[in-house]
C-alpha cells in the first residue's frame, strides 16, 4: 500500500529530522511507516534482558489496553504505558524496547510514543497482534 498522505508524511520528518545525518539516512529510518508489514528477527522482541515470557506477556496486555484507549496520542500513550512497564514488573525500556520492535521492527527508531501516535492506533495494534503471533512461533537457538 502506498500512502500518499501528506500531512502523515509531515507528521513522520520531525520525528526522524534529530536523527539523521544527511537527506541520504531518511529514507530508511521513515520505511517501517509506509508498509503494511514489518518483517524482522524475531529475537529482537525479547531482547537482551527479557524473557520469552515476559515480551509475550507485556505485548498481550499493551494490545489489550491500547485498544481501550480512546485518544490515541503522545500524552495518552505515556500516561498508559508508563505504569504499565512497573505494573508487569518490568523496567519501562525493557517494555518500550519489545514494544518499539513491534511496532517499527527496529531496536532504534524515532521516539516510541510520538512514532505510534503518528502510526495510529489500528496500525499500532496490528503491528502488536502480528508480533504477538510470530513470538507464540518463535523457538530460540
Amino acid at each position: 500500500t502506498v500512502i500518499t498522505n501528506e500531512q502523515y508524511v509531515r507528521d513522520i520528518l520531525p520525528l526522524v529530522q534529530e536523527r539523521s545525518k544527511t537527506l541520504a539516512e531518511v529514507p530508511q529510518l521513515i520505511q517501517f511507516f509506509f508498509v503494511d508489514e514489518l518483517e524482522h528477527d524475531t529475537s529482537l522482541l525479547i531482547g537482551k534482558k527479557v524473557t520469552q515470557a515476559q515480551a509475550s506477556t507485556a505485548l498481550e496486555v499493551s494490545r489489550e489496553r491500547l485498544e481501550e484507549l480512546d485518544m490515541f496520542d503522545t500524552e495518552s500513550l505515556e500516561a498508559l504505558l508508563r505504569p504499565l512497564a512497573v505494573e508487569l514488573g518490568l523496567k519501562t525500556g525493557q517494555l518500550f524496547g519489545t514494544l518499539r520492535v513491534a511496532v517499527t521492527g527496529r531496536t532504534a527508531a524515532p521516539p516510541l510514543f510520538q512514532t505510534m501516535a503518528v502510526l495510529g492506533k489500528e496500525r499500532c495494534l496490528k503491528r502488536i497482534e502480528a508480533a504477538l503471533t510470530r513470538l507464540r512461533r518463535f523457538s530460540p537457538r
